[in-house]
């Protein structure tokens, strides 16, 4: 919808404005909207931090607030990194009280053991 704001927490160096838009166009044409979303409508915030598949401190960090809070674990390559960018987003106030915020929860199960992580 136009006056959605759609924002990709971006977690590698790929083309994710080309990717994010061709999903959304793509998503728009299976619900029928009268919307074709563009580039403009997507904006990205980069939470690669070291790289890809490489573990970040502010991703480290949603890992351990999330487990502790909500019993969720995330993978330190993606949704760990992504969901930084949220908790990053909310500090520093992107967010109004009446916002519905939806954050893409996507697993990451078998990233979950696959790196060793300092969690202190």
């Amino acid at each position: 919808m136009p006056q959605t704001k759609t924002v990709g927490l971006m977690v590698d160096s790929d083309p994710f404005e080309v990717i994010t838009t061709n999903i959304m166009q793509e998503t728009a044409k299976l619900l029928e909207l009268d919307f074709t979303p563009t580039a403009e409508n997507v904006h990205l915030i980069d939470m690669c931090g070291p790289g890809y598949a490489i573990p970040s401190p502010e991703g480290n960090a949603a890992i351990r607030m999330m487990a502790e809070n909500e019993g969720l674990f995330l993978d330190p390559v993606y949704t760990g990194k992504a969901f930084a960018g949220l908790v990053k987003m909310a500090r520093e106030g992107q967010f109004k009280p009446t916002d519905n915020v939806l954050y893409l929860y996507s697993g990451g199960a078998g990233g979950l053991f696959a790196i060793d992580i300092e969690l202190d």
